[in-house]
């Protein structure tokens, strides 16, 4: 049986570097967990890119492969594939309200 644990509350990403966040007392818990991992899939969307936080908890080498959205620039994603990383762009729908759905019909 593998578990699946997931961290969350990342404030920063650089795909030259890594990753980073603010939160002092949960970073090496997130290292902890991640050094122990079969396999680190980081799930980051686009406004995370480019930003750096206090305290730097994943190096790009120890992540294999990276999940965004399609609002991420082309360079960011050409440098993690240069690094080896498996990247997969998820593609946005565009999510209508019910109560607009129901006056278009």
């Amino acid at each position: 049986m593998r578990i699946h644990r997931y961290c969350k509350n990342l404030l920063g990403f650089l795909p030259a570097d890594g990753t980073y966040e603010s939160a002092v007392a949960t970073f090496r818990i997130k290292q902890n967990v991640a050094e122990r991992a079969v396999e680190t899939v980081l799930l980051v969307d686009h406004t995370k890119f480019g930003h750096r936080a206090l305290s730097k908890v994943l190096d790009i080498s120890q992540i294999q492969q990276v999940v965004t959205d399609e609002g991420t620039a082309e360079s960011d994603l050409a440098s993690l594939r240069r690094a080896g990383i498996r990247v997969n762009v998820a593609t946005l729908a565009k999510v209508e309200s019910p109560q607009h759905a129901a006056q278009a019909h």
